[in-house]
């Protein structure tokens, strides 16, 4: 029987990779009603190869003026991470 809290547990970290953005193809692996994602580490291999990418083109063009039009946008990272959402709960939550 799997026990409640590792439920609970696995849900959190489950959640928590989701707002990460790491979402690679899972396999998954039920136990009992549960279903477990086992993340594969492609997301931050993708993003290490990106980066080198995004410098080799600011050091060839000589700034950012080239590359900035096809990276993702401050706004973007700012949906992924949820910022609304979190200055929303500050707002709420912190006085």
């Amino acid at each position: 029987m799997l026990d409640p809290r590792l439920a609970l547990k696995m849900q959190q970290v489950e959640a928590a990779l989701a707002a990460l953005g790491l979402r690679p193809r899972p396999r998954w692996k039920a136990l009992g009603k549960i279903a477990v994602v086992i993340y594969a580490n492609h997301t931050v291999r993708a993003a290490a190869q990106a980066m080198r990418e995004v410098f080799a083109a600011i050091r060839h063009d000589g700034g950012i003026h080239q590359i900035d039009q096809r990276i993702a946008s401050v706004e973007d990272i700012f949906d992924l991470q949820r910022v609304a959402a979190m200055k929303a709960a500050e707002k709420r939550y912190l006085r």
